[in-house]
């Protein structure tokens, strides 16, 4: 039998836990952020949602979160509880989960 490579357990752990792989996934984090608050911009009458988007270091890793507390109303849409009528959607979530 030929070995070709030999794949080490718990091998993704050290690998993401390297300073060169949290680099890459920290420009991919800021970047998704930046879409993010970029559509976010175009939409915003109190600049609450478009402050809430952060970039979060976690232990192997970083992620875009929404920490406005009505984040979801806001990018997905919802009815104006005064008017009844629908509001659209900012699409923030949307804009940087695109390629």
């Amino acid at each position: 039998m030929i070995v070709i490579a030999h794949v080490y357990k718990r091998a993704h752990v050290k690998i993401a836990g390297m300073r060169s792989v949290l680099r890459v996934v920290r420009a991919e984090a800021d970047k998704r952020a930046h879409r993010a608050r970029v559509q976010a911009a175009q939409h915003t009458r109190t600049g609450t949602f478009l402050d809430s988007i952060r970039v979060r270091r976690y232990k192997k890793g970083y992620a875009v979160q929404f920490e406005d507390r009505q984040a979801a109303l806001k990018n997905f849409g919802h009815i104006n509880r005064d008017t009844g009528e629908w509001v659209d959607g900012v699409g923030a979530v949307e804009a940087a989960l695109r390629q």
